[in-house]
């Protein structure tokens, strides 16, 4: 299935663009992933122009989906709520954006993650992406190149993620574009199990992370970070987290110690997944140099075992010794960057790898 579409209106109305035989999809709003509100009708979010091939949906038409069936978490797209989009709005995927940064500085702040999910039966990940960046990224010469205006780095970001949507649509681009790695972003303990095989397929379960920190939603984020990295690899296939929450509301599972086994073979079993991947958060701090620490561990289905475990540890200067060069200034880019180690130690490819992925990932 070529699955669709991107961000929504250029002011504060939704549009439908385009017609005939282009697919649709629709775009139900932003979730704040424990983050600043911020005024929507006033966002610099790109137009359905930049998406030749979809027909973008939103406005009245989504908000009057929504009420309709009492959805209020955007965050993630349940498999009652996928089926009824395909079937009522006649849509072939939804767009879902979780705001995780908005700061207006100085310097400002943005950071942001956007994906894709098919519409149907069972909702997939269709694509997946995010931005993250500080006004001070890259001064330059004199400082010309700080952005101090929250509106332009805001506009930067929607417009770097809605090209990569295009792309992908176009079939030129990556369907999950891996973050940069690193050895400074390694984990500092890791292990992986010998049953845990680079050359066969897992369908991976994601549950939220168990916050310990003072930042409301973070565990939401650092669980999302490992399913846009999850995505990026062949053999791994990340569950929509909002199917993953589905079952977790539906029988009820908490999870204020982790995730037991108990908890493990019900979720495993109503999802027909093969692995789940749960873990701790014990520090994300984004008020001045960020500092990451996490503990991530991955259960078989079939053995029960632990067959993948991994803790990190960071922060934005490691490694940094001459005028902040190379220093990471959002704990959204320093997360992806260590859960990108930890995921390429999950599949064998541990080998440092610094990539040339520009400002924003």
């Amino acid at each position: 299935m070529r699955a669709l579409e991107d961000q929504r209106r250029q002011q504060s109305q939704h549009v439908v663009a385009g017609g005939g035989d282009q697919d649709a999809c629709a775009v139900p709003g932003l979730a704040h992933g424990g983050g600043r509100a911020f005024d929507l009708d006033a966002a610099h979010q790109p137009t359905p122009a930049q998406l030749d091939h979809t027909r973008v949906g939103g406005g009245e038409i989504v908000q009057r989906f929504l009420s309709k069936y009492r959805i209020r978490h955007t965050g993630g797209l349940d498999r009652p709520s996928a089926k009824a989009a395909r079937e009522e709005l006649g849509v072939e995927g939804v767009v879902l954006t979780t705001l995780e940064t908005y700061k207006p500085g100085p310097p400002p702040r943005v950071a942001l993650t956007m994906r894709l999910v098919s519409a149907g039966e069972e909702p997939s990940i269709e694509w997946i992406d995010g931005f993250a960046r500080s006004g001070d990224d890259a001064p330059g010469l004199l400082a010309l190149g700080v952005i101090q205006d929250l509106k332009v780095l805001e506009r930067e970001a929607f417009t770097r993620v809605a090209s990569s949507l295009a792309a992908f649509l176009e079939r030129k681009g990556e369907r999950a574009p891996p973050c940069a790695r690193g050895r400074r972003y390694r984990p500092a303990v890791a292990f992986r199990a010998s049953s845990l095989r680079p050359d066969q397929e897992y369908t991976v379960a994601v549950v939220p992370f168990v916050n310990r920190t003072a930042r409301r939603g973070a565990g939401e984020l650092v669980s999302l970070a490992f399913v846009r990295q999850l995505a990026s690899t062949p053999n791994l296939h990340p569950v929509e987290p909002g199917v993953v929450r589905e079952v977790l509301l539906s029988h009820r599972i908490i999870m204020e110690g982790g995730i037991s086994l108990e908890a493990t073979r019900v979720l495993l079993g109503a999802l027909d997944a093969d692995l789940v991947l749960a873990g701790e958060l014990l520090d994300y701090d984004d008020s001045g140099i960020p500092k990451v620490n996490f503990a991530a561990t991955m259960l078989d289905r079939g053995s029960g075992e632990v067959v993948w475990q991994s803790i990190s540890h960071n922060q934005g200067d490691d490694g940094v010794f001459f005028f902040d060069l190379g220093q990471v200034s959002t704990a959204q880019r320093l997360t992806c960057r260590m859960v990108a180690n930890a995921v390429a130690g999950m599949t064998g490819r541990a080998s440092a790898r610094v990539s040339d992925i520009p400002h924003g990932r």
